[in-house]
């Protein structure tokens, strides 16, 4: 693997640093427009000849309480012959709300764990618990099955 010949220095890295917690946008090489697109397909805002139009859309539809794995920010990138006439998916979901909070400059935020990784959670039972009002099963006593048997519930 090639590295690059030069030294780092306080400079360089305090420099690097700097950049990396300015704000950014995507850009992908030879992308001509740029677009955010919700579930179905359809687009929302305008297209763009950058990301930041569409990435800042990402955050107002999520402010509006539009779940971001609905979401995906997509670019056109002319590609003759491609099937898909170069229609590319950039982004989708949590991955493009951290893009859009960085396009506008907003601090990184620690993200709520999965399902899986929630302590006590074995994956074979819901996370969640119906909260049923009035009596529960529990309350209800023993019935009696097809079989004849009774059975507590």
């Amino acid at each position: 693997m090639h590295t690059k010949p030069a030294r780092s220095d306080a400079e360089r890295i305090r420099a690097f640093r700097e950049k990396l917690s300015q704000a950014s946008i995507v850009e992908i090489d030879d992308a001509t427009v740029y677009w955010l697109e919700d579930q179905d397909g359809r687009r929302i805002g305008e297209a763009s000849p950058t990301s930041e139009a569409p990435l800042l859309a990402t955050l107002a539809e999520v402010q509006r309480g539009v779940d971001p794995i609905g979401l995906s920010l997509l670019c056109d990138v002319p590609d003759d012959g491609a099937p898909d006439d170069g229609r590319y998916v950039i982004s989708t979901g949590l991955g493009l709300l951290d893009m859009a909070e960085w396009a506008a400059g907003l601090p990184p935020r620690p993200r709520v764990p999965a399902a899986g990784e929630l302590p006590g959670y074995n994956g074979n039972r819901p996370f969640s618990r119906h909260i049923a009002s009035g009596s529960t099963p529990a309350q209800s006593g023993p019935s009696t099955s097809k079989s004849g048997r009774t059975e507590t519930h």
